[in-house]
């Protein structure tokens, strides 16, 4: 059943036959009138009201009662299911949101001490923080100018500062991958220990950050980067005396789009409730085609509660103790954006090969009944 569909029936519209009724009169009039006495027609409805000179008006539901059904037809009680798991999504996206620092301390706690050491880029120090080297996706490239500022201690009062190149030892542009290796692999006691150092940082340090109010830049957001370029002679006063900007991420940050286990949260939720209501409704080859609907339902619900959430917090109407912090659940979901576009797609396509197939099995019983 198409998304559209179901919707109409969730908000009680009434239901429209019309179009499927013209497509299958216009298909009609193809049949019978010759293409030398066809008129010429501006539009859709002129091409509809001239097929009705030659034939009389089709109901396609009465011409295709012999054909199979595709698609599973949703209920009104499948579509309220899924608009309740979108609410309950919203629900755990608020809830990891707001209990962040908690699960964060317990990631810390179920770990042998000091093992989530910060590097000199995980430090909170600097503007560029989140920008710079919070890419996992990009950890390989060489990126990183070789004199960009980073903090590596403190000589009194004053924080103490040096060029990537001289903390990694190489010439050239950096990757996060020197870096990291640098402080994670060199020390270990031969390279396949040193991998797994590297790797168990990454995963508990991205864990715990996409638990902070900041979360993570979005996958291959820091190919948009423009630091600025030091040479090596530059003296380094400070991380904020380098100069980086991200118009994409600034706008994404508008919205609050970076990355955050809420995100994830909510999209194995919707995942999990769908897929097992799926299972208990024992549609076979239909299956597929109907998860994925109850998936774009429930996705869309808790999409626009975030985004509602959000608007209400930029027009000052939900109130928030902590300025910089935001509302829990209040952001723009992009996980699950990308995911409902994705299932969008893909029943897209599959109503496209049935649409053909119907026409297909419709046009040649047309060609029975004329012959």
């Amino acid at each position: 059943m198409s998304f559209l569909q179901t919707i109409k029936e969730v908000v009680v519209w009434e239901e429209d036959t019309d179009f499927f009724d013209k497509e299958a009169t216009i298909k009609e009039y193809f049949k019978v009138c010759p293409p030398e006495e066809r008129n010429k027609v501006n539009n859709y409805d002129e091409l509809y009201f001239e097929a009705l000179k030659y034939v009389n008006k089709q109901s396609f539901e009465e011409n295709t009662k012999h054909l199979e059904n595709y698609f599973y037809e949703m209920t009104q009680m499948d579509a309220s299911i899924a608009i309740l798991t979108g609410v309950f999504a919203y629900a755990i996206a608020y809830s990891v949101d707001k209990n962040g620092k908690k699960l964060e301390k317990g990631i810390d706690d179920l770990l042998p001490k000091d093992f989530d050491k910060n590097n000199p880029f995980d430090t909170r120090t600097g503007k560029n923080h989140r920008y710079m080297g919070h890419d996992i996706f990009t950890f390989a490239l060489k990126r990183i100018p070789n004199g960009y500022p980073i903090y590596v201690g403190k000589m009194g009062r004053s924080n103490v500062y040096q060029t990537i190149g001289e903390v990694v030892g190489k010439q050239g542009d950096i990757s996060m991958l020197d870096l990291i290796w640098t402080y994670y692999g060199k020390g270990a006691k031969n390279p396949i220990a040193g991998v797994f150092n590297c790797a168990g940082h990454t995963i508990v340090h991205f864990a715990k950050d996409l638990l902070t109010t900041d979360g993570v830049p979005l996958p291959f957001s820091s190919l948009f980067n423009d630091p600025d370029v030091f040479d090596d002679d530059d003296i380094v006063l400070d991380q904020d005396d380098a100069s980086l900007k991200n118009e994409f991420n600034d706008w994404v940050n508008k919205y609050n789009g970076n990355m955050k286990a809420s995100d994830f949260a909510t999209l194995g939720f919707i995942n999990a409730m769908c897929k097992v209501y799926t299972a208990q409704k024992k549609l076979g080859e239909k299956a597929e085609s109907f998860n994925r609907d109850l998936k774009i339902i429930a996705m869309a619900t808790c999409i626009m509660i975030q985004m509602s959430a959000m608007i209400l917090n930029q027009k000052n109407i939900v109130k928030k103790k902590d300025k910089k912090a935001i509302v829990p659940g209040a952001k723009w979901n992009v996980i699950l954006t990308g995911a409902m576009m994705k299932a969008m797609t893909q029943e897209m396509v599959e109503v496209t090969k049935a649409r053909k197939e119907v026409n297909k099995v419709y046009s040649q019983k047309i060609e029975e009944v004329g012959k």
